[in-house]
């Protein structure tokens, strides 16, 4: 079973999360909780609190009512979507701080994944990406997809990101687990950054060649993980529809990871929460937090169960 955090505010990217997970096909007595936020608005100061009671109170009934309209559009979307199916549908009004309410109610749902949209509306756009949806992709203790609106047609293009670290194996293992249209595509890449010594004092008196070296043995590595990862994904049952390729590049995996989700016309990146390599590139907060904010299509983070596990101690 597979419990699923789905945040949504009724806009054009919550509709897009709520779109993107209706066509998945979820383990049997899989679960999607539907969520929307009300935030609860405090003047700023006594006189305003004189003055606009009223106005606040008028403006979070509206918040509670697009909230109301926006889960029950979403958990009916889901029905008609999943009918004959064995995943329940609940509903969720919540209050108070999104970035935190969402968190806390993931964690206490025991969500496996949480899918927000990358934009939003309501009260100062709180679901504006770099707040409330790159909030929660940095201190969620389960996987994140941060959707933006869907790319027309049918099929699927992933760009998956990997550097053979035990969260890059949990994102192979994810995509492993779904059904995709037929002529979807599957991109896995393996960055290999340049090393260099961290200060021009390194340079003095070395053999050089010892860098070259350890980018030799880096690329190695890289298509010995992008390998095993499209071996997996090719004796996949529910991945035999799927044209997998692999590539291995060279640069900042930040920038490369970007320009390569561009130039494949991707509507989906996933990346490992953390990973290993060099002066762990792969780390959250960089990488992964990068390609989060930056990217034109929806990204989805993954952590593994080791990691969710021992976030949480």
């Amino acid at each position: 079973m597979m419990r699923i955090l789905l945040a949504t505010d009724g806009s054009e990217h919550g509709e897009a999360a709520v779109d993107e997970i209706a066509h998945w096909n979820y383990p049997a007595d899989s679960e999607v909780r539907v969520i929307s936020v009300v935030e609860t608005l405090m003047p700023l100061s006594a006189e305003s609190l004189a003055t606009s009671a009223g106005y606040h109170g008028e403006l979070e009934k509206i918040e509670r009512e697009r909230a109301r309209r926006a889960t029950k559009k979403a958990a009916a979307r889901l029905r008609k979507s999943l009918e004959g199916g064995s995943v329940k549908i609940t509903t969720k009004i919540l209050f108070g701080s999104p970035k935190r309410v969402i968190l806390e109610e993931a964690e206490a749902f025991g969500a496996d994944l949480i899918v927000v949209g990358s934009h939003g509306h309501g009260a100062l756009e709180r679901f504006l990406l770099g707040s409330v949806s790159q909030a929660v992709a940095l201190h969620a203790k389960c996987s994140v997809e941060i959707v933006r609106s869907p790319k027309s047609g049918a099929k699927r293009k992933i760009l998956l990101a990997i550097d053979g670290s035990e969260e890059s194996e949990a994102a192979v293992d994810g995509i492993a687990h779904w059904n995709y249209p037929a002529d979807s595509e599957v991109r896995i890449i393996s960055v290999v950054a340049p090393y260099f010594p961290t200060t021009p004092t390194h340079w003095e008196g070395m053999d050089m060649t010892i860098y070259d070296q350890i980018e030799k043995n880096a690329r190695k590595v890289a298509r010995a993980s992008v390998k095993k990862a499209a071996a997996k994904l090719r004796a996949g049952k529910k991945c035999r529809k799927l044209n997998v390729t692999t590539k291995v590049l060279s640069g900042s995996p930040k920038d490369v990871i970007l320009e390569e989700a561009e130039a494949f016309g991707a509507d989906l990146i996933v990346v490992g929460s953390h990973g290993h390599g060099m002066l762990e590139r792969f780390l959250l907060g960089s990488v992964s937090q990068a390609v989060a904010l930056h990217a034109k299509c929806s990204v989805e983070i993954v952590r593994s169960p080791a990691t969710q596990t021992s976030e949480s101690k």
